[in-house]
């Protein structure tokens, strides 16, 4: 991970008057450890907890481990080399990516145990499969593991990765072992989706022809896939019940396309292989990880195929004081999931804190800190140092902080730092280059950057 980005004046959250390298920076920190309050910090400044975020990536590592679910993380949470660095270092089975700008990210920052990349969107364009089918085949040329997985859901989808592998095999003169490498290697899931949704084939009869068409392109099929929170807005039991029905749709499926012979199962040893099937699973991470595992009886057959499930939860590594907190599926999974964890739930691991600039009028203060800073797409920022007080709106670079209802607000005056807790993690990181890491004294022991 070399290829960091330049720190120095230009960074957000940072007192710098020149470039610095990240082990400079690591020397002063240990000369100026506060977060709150240090010479180092100029507001407003992006605060991770370093024991939130240890405590969420173990605490899903335990859950998933212990129920045989594969876990993919979503990098579109955090874009971050330390962050996902830290996920795969715990056993994550690979990363999730949404676009094929993330991939070309993702690979620069040259992590290890990087072995399956799960792209959890549509490639349609020939170069952007070629650029794929160049990057499994570098990593295979280098001794290195590397499985890309795309979503299909049509046929003009299918023919623009056979385009674009047929094109790269053609502009490099592979033989016919490593074109045929690369087709085993940069690989497919059929895409289920829901009317009004997102992407996503919208019947089995589409899945069929989807998978027959990628079989008949020459591509490999690996499983199906598919994004549960389309077919729920809450938490009621009519919302788990639809997640519920959705994953079972999922697997249902993968067990009709291999059937059909749709799906290029692992064989070996003479035994029937596996097949992929994955979900996403941040807000109903319960339901997912309850349906998603397990062989799947061939009806045709009797025959068991082995399922890999593989969730994509990237949210967690973060948590929230919003979004995630009420959404919490946490708090709904048996303690038995849990084994020896020493806590059962996550942790909200990131707080910004602000200056008060001005109090110009009763029950009215501004603190500089807005848009270009926080998420505010479903949740304004929850106060968490001052009580009494609330965020009502905010500008590009202004909050607005009014008293709550009912009751008495703390006495704020300009040059007060406020702490925000945040909703919704996915909105948050895109908005700083850099994050200070601390410890539960807020004193800084680290910095993270961020690549979007």
């Amino acid at each position: 991970m070399s290829n960091h980005r330049p720190i120095g004046a230009a960074t957000k959250g940072l007192a710098l008057r020149g470039p610095r390298t990240l082990g400079e920076l690591r020397e002063q920190f240990a000369a100026t450890p506060h977060v709150i309050g240090g010479s180092l910090t100029r507001y407003p400044v992006l605060e991770l907890r370093q024991e939130a975020v240890a405590h969420n990536i173990a605490l899903m590592a335990a859950v998933t481990g212990r129920l045989g679910v594969q876990h993919a993380p979503h990098i579109k949470t955090s874009m971050s080399p330390q962050l996902v660095q830290q996920q795969l270092s715990a056993g994550s089975w690979g990363v999730t990516t949404a676009t094929v700008g993330h991939i070309s990210a993702l690979l620069s920052w040259g992590l290890t145990g990087l072995d399956n990349i799960f792209h959890a969107n549509q490639v349609v364009r020939p170069e952007d499969a070629a650029y794929l089918a160049s990057e499994v085949h570098a990593a295979h040329v280098d001794g290195r593991e590397l499985t890309i997985y795309v979503y299909v859901d049509s046929a003009a989808g299918v023919s623009g990765i056979s385009q674009g592998i047929t094109e790269f095999v053609a502009s490099t003169g592979l033989n016919a072992d490593a074109a045929e490498d690369v087709r085993k290697h940069l690989v497919v899931t059929v895409e289920l989706g829901v009317p009004d949704g997102r992407t996503g084939v919208r019947s089995t009869d589409d899945a069929r022809e989807v998978a027959r068409c990628a079989r008949e392109a020459g591509l490999t099929v690996r499983g199906v896939s598919g994004y549960e929170g389309s077919v729920a807005s809450g938490q009621t039991v009519e919302d788990l019940h639809a997640v519920g029905e959705f994953v079972r749709e999922l697997r249902s499926l993968a067990g009709l396309l291999v059937e059909e012979g749709l799906i290029d199962v692992a064989a070996g040893g003479g035994e029937i292989g596996s097949v992929i099937v994955s979900a996403g699973g941040s807000a109903y991470l319960d339901v997912v990880l309850a349906e998603l595992a397990g062989p799947i009886a061939l009806s045709g057959t009797g025959e068991q195929i082995p399922v890999i499930p593989v969730v994509r939860a990237g949210a967690y590594v973060i948590h929230d004081h919003g979004l995630l907190e009420r959404a919490n599926p946490w708090k709904r999974m048996p303690a038995q999931w849990f084994g020896d964890a020493e806590s059962a739930q996550p942790q909200a691991a990131a707080t910004i804190h602000a200056v008060v600039l001005s109090t110009p009028e009763p029950g009215l203060a501004l603190l500089n800190v807005g848009r270009r800073d926080l998420p505010f797409d479903i949740d304004l920022p929850r106060i968490l140092s001052h009580n009494g007080w609330q965020v009502t709106a905010v500008n590009d670079q202004h909050a607005f902080v009014r008293p709550v209802a009912g009751e008495e607000p703390e006495p704020l005056q300009p040059g007060d730092i406020m702490t925000l807790g945040i909703s919704h993690p996915c909105t948050l990181f895109d908005k700083w280059t850099h994050a200070l890491v601390t410890d539960n004294d807020h004193r800084i022991v680290d910095i993270i950057e961020t690549q979007f």
